[in-house]
């Protein structure tokens, strides 16, 4: 009779920590998305190779009101804890995240060369 609290309370652990595992990799999968759909917007602006495209103002909108520092910051910070919920999936975000970066030098070098001219 001692071991019936450890027979069931060894499985329901198990559980807890399988379904802990499986919100993690649900969390990760909405938040790479997040960091997809805003590298997807990132590419645009660079693609279109004008500040005042559609897609760049609306990535400028998004950098001066802070959300594009938020998302850096977070994704810089939880990197190692991302990998080790599913590599494939931080890399996919992380290549989002290179796309963010690209745009914020051609955003900024445009600004500089502006700001040159004058």
């Amino acid at each position: 009779m001692k071991l019936l609290p450890y027979v069931v309370a060894v499985p329901l652990l198990m559980f807890s920590f399988t379904c802990n595992a499986v919100s993690e990799k649900e969390q990760l999968e909405q938040q790479v998305n997040e960091y997809k759909k805003l590298g997807l917007l990132a590419n645009k602006c660079n693609e279109s190779g004008k500040t005042s495209s559609a897609a760049c103002r609306t990535f400028i909108g998004m950098f001066n009101e802070g959300e594009i520092a938020e998302v850096l910051d977070s994704f810089s910070k939880n990197l190692a804890t991302h990998i080790s919920i599913d590599q494939d999936l931080a890399f996919e975000g992380l290549d989002a995240f290179t796309d963010i970066i690209d745009t914020l030098n051609f955003l900024f070098d445009e600004e500089l060369k502006n700001t040159t001219r004058l």
